[in-house]
C-alpha cells in the first residue's frame, strides 16, 4: 500500500561539496576506466529485484599481478550471496586492475573448510587484503596477528556497535540513510524531527540518527514507537518532518496522521523502503545511482543477471585496492591508505572509512513521483 507525504516542499535541500586532489587521482581512476558505461538515467538499485540463484563460473583465481588479495564467501549456506560476492570481486580485477592484482576466492562452503583455516591460508600466501563476511573479522588467526602481518579486512556488511581494530566495513546501514536524508530536510528548513519506529531503535543508532539531526541544527522529537503506546497529539503536531524507519512506512504513517502530524511535514525513508511501499511525495536517503549504472551493463553482459548490491559492494572493495595500487604504488596497501580522509568513489557511490572502520557514503536524496523514486538531489561529490 503506498500513501502519500506531506505536502508543501518549503526551501530547497543544500550540500556542500569539496573534492581535493587525492580525492581526483583515486576517483578519477576508476571513473576513467568506467567511462565508456553508459546510465540507463534511472534509479538502477532502487528498483532491480533480486536475481534467482545462479551458478557462478568465475575461476578460483582472478588476474595475474603482483598484489594478492583474497575474497572469502560460503556457497553452502549463503548461495546467492556467494555468487554475487564472488562475481562483483572478479568483475572489478578484470575491468580495472588485471595486471596489478591477483585475487583468489575461498569458498568455505564448497569445501567444507573452516573459514579460519582459510584465512590462515590466505594470510600464509602473502595476501595483502581480505574481503568477506564479518565471521572473517572474527579468525583468531586474524585477530592474533601482529601488527606488521595483520591485512586489513574489508568486511561486506554493515558495521557493528564496536567494529573491530582493522576491519573496515563496507556496507551502509539503515540509520546511515535515516541520518542522511533527515540532514537534508533540516537544511530545507524542517527543523523539528520526529523519529518512528515499528520496533524500539538500537541505542546506538538512534544516537547516530540523533548527532546528525543536532549537528545540522535541528530538534529530534520521539523516538515514537507505532503501534505502541498513544502518540502524544502535541509531538505530532509539532513535527516538521518524520522519519519512518523499516520497510512498511504506511503503517506507520497512518496513526501518526491520526495522532496530528500535519499535511506539511516531510516523510523520510531509509534505505528500507522498497517498490510497493513507497509514500507518495516522499523523500529517501539511497546509494548514488550513477557508479552502480555504470557497472550494471558490463555486469549484465558478463554474467548474463542484473547487478546486485551485494556484488555493487564487492565490486567497490577491490575497486579500492585498485585504486590505491594505481595511485599510490604495490606496497601502500594498508590500513592507513584506507582512511583516506577524501575517499574513494565506486559503483556504490563516493565513501571512505572512519578511524574506526566505519563507512560514511555520500546519498543521493530521491523524491517518490507516481509512485517512482525520482532523483531530487544528487550526492555531492565530496567530504
Amino acid at each position: 500500500m503506498n500513501a502519500a507525504a506531506g505536502e508543501g516542499a518549503g526551501l530547497s535541500g543544500f550540500r556542500t561539496a569539496v573534492c581535493c586532489p587525492k580525492a581526483v587521482l583515486i576517483a578519477g581512476f576508476l571513473a576513467a576506466l568506467l567511462s565508456g558505461c553508459k546510465t540507463s538515467g534511472t534509479t538502477g538499485s532502487i528498483e532491480t529485484e533480486a536475481p534467482v540463484v545462479a551458478q557462478s563460473t568465475t575461476p578460483n583465481i582472478i588476474g595475474t599481478g603482483p598484489v594478492a588479495i583474497a575474497i572469502f564467501t560460503d556457497s553452502g549456506n549463503s548461495p546467492q550471496l556467494a555468487v554475487d560476492h564472488r562475481d562483483g570481486a572478479a568483475l572489478a580485477v578484470n575491468q580495472l586492475a588485471k595486471d596489478q592484482i591477483t585475487l583468489t576466492v575461498f569458498d568455505a562452503g564448497a569445501n567444507g573448510a573452516d573459514i579460519g583455516a582459510e584465512v590462515g591460508a590466505a594470510m600464509t600466501a602473502g595476501s595483502k587484503l581480505l574481503i568477506g563476511p564479518p565471521s572473517l573479522a572474527a579468525t583468531p588467526g586474524w585477530l592474533k596477528a601482529s601488527a606488521g602481518k595483520k591485512p586489513p579486512a574489508i568486511l561486506l556488511a554493515a558495521a557493528p556497535a564496536k567494529p573491530v581494530p582493522g576491519s573496515f566495513w563496507l556496507v551502509s546501514s539503515e540509520p546511515d540513510s535515516a541520518a542522511e536524508v533527515a540532514t537534508y530536510a533540516v537544511n530545507s528548513g524542517k527543523k523539528a524531527v520526529l523519529l518512528a519506529s515499528a520496533a524500539p531503535l538500537a541505542p546506538a543508532d538512534l544516537a547516530q540518527v540523533k548527532a546528525a539531526i543536532e549537528l545540522a541544527g535541528g530538534t529530534v522529537l520521539g523516538p515514537v514507537t507505532v503501534p505502541g503506546a498513544a502518540i502524544d497529539r502535541n509531538l505530532a503536531a509539532q513535527a516538521d518532518a518524520v522519519v519512518l524507519f523499516g520497510s512498511l512506512p504506511s503503517a506507520l504513517l497512518t496513526p501518526l496522521r491520526e495522532a496530528g502530524l500535519r499535511t506539511d511535514a516531510w516523510v523520510l525513508g531509509t534505505s528500507e523502503w522498497k517498490p510497493g511501499t513507497y509514500i507518495e511525495g516522499g523523500y529517501f536517503a539511497a546509494i548514488d545511482q550513477n557508479g552502480f549504472g555504470q557497472i550494471a551493463g558490463r555486469f549484465q553482459t558478463a554474467y548474463g543477471r542484473k547487478l546486485s548490491a551485494d556484488a555493487a559492494y564487492a565490486f567497490d572493495a577491490v575497486a579500492v585496492v585498485a585504486g590505491i595500487v594505481r595511485a599510490k604504488g604495490i606496497e601502500n596497501i594498508a590500513a592507513a591508505e584506507l582512511k583516506s580522509a577524501t575517499g574513494f568513489t565506486g559503483a556504490t557511490g563516493l565513501f571512505r572509512f572512519h578511524n574506526n572502520g566505519r563507512v560514511q557514503r555520500r546519498f543521493s536524496i530521491y523524491k517518490v513521483e507516481a509512485l517512482s523514486p525520482k532523483l531530487h538531489d544528487a550526492a555531492p561529490d565530496g567530504f
